[in-house]
């Protein structure tokens, strides 16, 4: 009886081997070059961390060990991966900027430059992208950048080496004689197309930059002997002013994600939020009378009707502090119809798609339209700054104590001191309110450009921008203070004879001055300038 059940269980048994047999031919080709299971380095990469990692010794760049190494894993005890030791998780991180620093635009331009070609090949590649060579030679760059560059204080001999020692790299990474160089064409995102070109990047943005503050070291070095401190406020304004226009552009922006600044690079944006219209125009002004780096050092016609910001036109006598602007009799804090256009137009984006209420988004755009208001009023104080650094510059450190009013000296700092702080002030506000539907939307798991569950969005960006701001508003608080008790000891030593060009920066300024106190009249003294300018008259070679 047993024999009779044994053949056909044997049987059975010998055809469920053979099924598991086949079923493993069939699966093993599937586990071990199909699509199932953990991406890997292909061998073009694997030769790419090689190059890279050459070109770093023979440019005598130090870096960690294990950034260019590679490690071997197994999955399903089939298939062999590899994946690098030190990835570039951290690429999606958003790291402010220093607030000292003659070198800050720079390295955060190459910042911004290098992180959205990062974000680029994360979108079309995804989470194992952080393993491309590409992608950590990147990151080196930014963090070389945001670490070590933009914190150099002077231009001195060792951080010129250490930029043409960069430079030197790039031109290694683009010399197609070099072993290897020529094989990182075929690498993931080298130079696949204008977008995913890392070989683009460091050519045509970063290496740029750094070959222009290269080219013009010698101007820096002698430009470091007439620097002050009312220089270094000024370009630290000038700084606020560009965070400021920053956080305008993306507190509120559900277009695409602004990883570089279109508005501060004056590039118009293609997919325009409510408020790139408005925002494109002032940063464009600004840009051309206050922001362009090669601005000229002596005004001329021309540069004196600049500084008039066409902006305000209309608005000299609105209040620009919030809390004065709340404290009045009217229903809101807009006056100006082409306010009240912007409130409207901002007010159609609908609240739920902030995360808050009606109430809430009403208050969010009213403030941050009002905020306009104090982009001009840092504006102004930007260039009473600057006119005034330009005296030190050009008359000598004394020269305020001996043809201005020592109480108008004073109180230029104390409208620059208000300005910045309000600036700071209404940043938070707007921040902590859309924070609120922010924190919302992201607890229902809502996903926009807005508000991201990925690592990236554009409110992370403007609170970016404000934490930037913070730390320059507390350095130019503190050199302001330190100037307005210089001022307020100063004994006014002897006359020094001045050049022309001073005549001409004073004419300068008091016809800025006279417009200002036009525009801003409730916060400065109601008093003429020439009345200031009397108990030393300029020495100039006429009168000589």
């Amino acid at each position: 009886m047993e024999s009779d059940t044994f053949l056909p269980n044997l049987i059975v048994v010998i055809v469920l081997v053979l099924l598991l047999v086949l079923a493993a031919c069939a699966v093993y080709p599937i586990l071990k070059n199909g699509p199932c299971g953990p991406s890997s380095l292909l061998k073009v990469d694997i030769l790419a961390f090689t190059t890279f990692a050459d070109l770093y010794f023979e440019s005598g760049i130090e870096v960690v060990e294990t950034t260019f190494k590679t490690t071997d894993g197994v999955w399903c005890w089939v298939r062999a991966h590899r994946v690098a030791i030190a990835p570039a998780n951290k690429w999606s991180g958003l790291t402010g900027t220093a607030s000292r620093g003659f070198m800050v635009n720079t390295a955060s331009t190459i910042n911004e430059c290098l992180q959205s070609f990062q974000y680029r090949v994360w979108q079309r590649n995804g989470d194992f992208c952080v393993n491309f060579p590409v992608l950590i030679v990147a990151q080196e760059w930014r963090q070389w950048a945001n670490e070590v560059l933009q914190h150099h204080q002077t231009p001195d001999v060792e951080t010129k080496a250490e930029i043409n020692q960069r430079l030197s790299w790039i031109r290694s990474a683009c010399d197609l004689s070099i072993s290897g160089v020529a094989g990182l064409r075929e690498t993931q995102c080298w130079d696949d197309n204008e977008d995913l070109s890392l070989y683009t990047v460091l050519q045509d943005h970063v290496g740029k930059d750094l070959q222009l503050v290269s080219d013009r070291w010698d101007y820096l070095m002698l430009q470091v002997t007439f620097g002050d401190q009312l220089k270094n406020a000024f370009e630290l304004v000038k700084r606020i002013i560009r965070s400021m226009l920053r956080l305008l552009e993306t507190v509120l922006c559900r277009c695409s994600i602004r990883v570089a600044s279109r508005v501060n690079n004056g590039e118009e944006p293609k997919d325009r939020s409510a408020l790139d219209g408005p925002l494109y125009q002032m940063a464009k002004t600004l840009a051309e009378c206050l922001l362009d780096p090669s601005m000229k050092t002596a005004p001329s016609a021309a540069d004196l009707d600049a500084t008039v910001n066409p902006m305000t036109q209309g608005r000299f006598d609105l209040p620009f502090k919030i809390k004065e602007a709340e404290s009045a009799d009217a229903q809101s804090l807009l006056e100006t119809a082409g306010e009240k256009v912007m409130r409207d137009s901002l007010l159609e984006m609908g609240a739920g798609a902030f995360g808050l209420s009606q109430s809430c988004f009403e208050k969010l755009v009213e403030k941050v339209v009002f905020f306009f208001r104090t982009v001009d009023a840092v504006t102004d104080a930007c260039f009473m700054v600057r006119f005034l650094a330009r005296f030190s510059q050009l008359g000598g450190q004394m020269f305020l104590n001996q043809n201005l009013d020592r109480e108008h000296a004073i109180q230029s700092m104390v409208f620059a001191l208000e300005t910045v702080a309000e600036a700071e002030d209404q940043a938070n506000r707007i921040c902590d309110i859309a924070r609120t539907g922010w924190d919302a939307l992201r607890r229902q798991k809502q996903s926009s450009n807005w508000c991201s569950t990925g690592p990236f969005d554009n409110f992370r960006i403007a609170l970016q921008a404000k934490g930037d701001m913070h730390k320059i508003v507390e350095e130019v608080i503190s050199i302001l203070h330190e100037l307005q008790g210089r001022a307020n000891q100063a004994l006014g030593p002897e006359t020094k004879h001045l050049s022309t060009s001073m005549d001409s920066e004073l004419a300068g300024y008091q016809n800025l001055w006279g417009r200002l106190k036009k525009r801003r009249g409730a916060v400065l003294k109601n008093q003429d300038l020439s009345s200031l300018m009397t108990k030393n008259p300029i020495m100039t070679k006429e009168r000589l």
